[in-house]
């Protein structure tokens, strides 16, 4: 969706940008099968939530808070992270 909105070069860049601020949680044989025996509905969340805990991550950031109300890390919208990221400025 990016790469329509602000260019494919552009794109890349922000996510390289991203990756140099962020740790990125892996996916691995124990987050699926943690994912798979979660409570979760949707498979991509579990994966989303259980590779997150697996590296004991302090946030997940997502538009989908319904899928995450009792998740155990942190929350936070896009929008409230640039928020974060604006005021460590």
């Amino acid at each position: 969706m990016a790469r329509n909105v602000i260019g494919s070069g552009n794109a890349v860049e922000k996510i390289n940008n991203l990756m140099k601020l962020f740790e990125i949680a892996p996916v691995n044989r124990a987050v699926l099968d943690a994912a798979l025996s979660s409570d979760f509905k949707d498979f991509e969340d579990a994966v989303v939530y259980k590779s997150a805990a697996y590296k004991e991550m302090q946030g997940i950031v997502t538009r989908d808070f319904n899928d995450f109300k009792s998740s155990k890390i942190n929350v936070f919208s896009p929008e409230e992270l640039l928020l974060m990221l604006e005021s460590e400025r």
